[in-house]
């Protein structure tokens, strides 16, 4: 008798939830709207100063690493002027210069010129970057 009663009392609330949910009107533009995620891309600077080029002439030099975690897409990496960029370590990423896609694999140098942005994807692995930027012309 007892079983009967449980089972009675779990198949009521089982219905009953059931109908509210039924009940509270979905919102629509909640479930197409996508959230922009915010990836936070880490970076280390490793020097930034200026180097001498010749007595007279001197330039600006901003070494950084940076970590990408697996499985993200950055827009835009937050480095400016002419970078010199060297895929350190994760295997493989793709990168989008001038919107020409390209896979870079582990130990590649490739340049970005100034004014123009790098986008990254990571795949399956994290990866680490290193730039050299050149942020401003030579300094007379």
């Amino acid at each position: 008798m007892r079983s009967t009663i449980a089972i009675a009392l779990s198949a009521a609330a089982l219905f009953s939830s059931a109908a509210r949910a039924q009940e509270m009107p979905r919102d629509k533009d909640a479930t197409e709207k996508v959230k922009a995620v915010e990836v936070k891309v880490e970076s280390m600077p490793r020097f930034d100063g200026v180097l001498a080029l010749t007595a007279e002439r001197s330039s600006r030099v901003t070494v950084r690493i940076w970590i990408l975690h697996n499985k993200e897409k950055i827009e835009r990496l937050p480095e400016s002027g002419l970078l010199l960029v060297e895929l350190r370590a994760g295997q493989r990423c793709i990168t989008i210069i001038d919107g020409k896609r390209v896979e870079r694999k582990e130990g590649e140098f490739w340049l970005v010129p100034a004014g123009t942005s790098m986008g990254v994807e990571t795949g399956r692995f994290s990866v680490v970057l290193q730039t050299i930027a050149l942020p401003q012309p030579a300094v007379q």
